[in-house]
């Protein structure tokens, strides 16, 4: 799934299989190459950042589209009534 393991490529792999790996490797709190090491106030803050970045680079709306119900869950924006 990474050029840090390309043996473990499985072609198979779905999309949800892929993003489920990559939010397990972001959530763990193991330590590895690549992981971050902070507190959750300053990992907050990078994903705020990170989403900030991303609603403003995709002005077309096409990221609140495809995220809309976790946009929603989050509390970002409303949802329809």
């Amino acid at each position: 799934m990474s050029d840090w393991h390309p043996e473990s490529w499985n072609p198979v792999w779905k999309v949800e299989s892929i993003v489920m790996g990559l939010l397990s490797f972001m959530l763990s709190e193991e330590h590895s190459v690549g992981s971050l090491h902070e507190k959750a106030a300053a990992r907050k803050k990078f994903a705020q950042a990170s989403l900030d970045w991303n609603l403003k680079k995709n002005a077309s709306g096409r990221f609140e589209k495809i995220f809309a119900d976790h946009l929603v869950t989050l509390g970002i924006k409303k949802g329809p009534k």
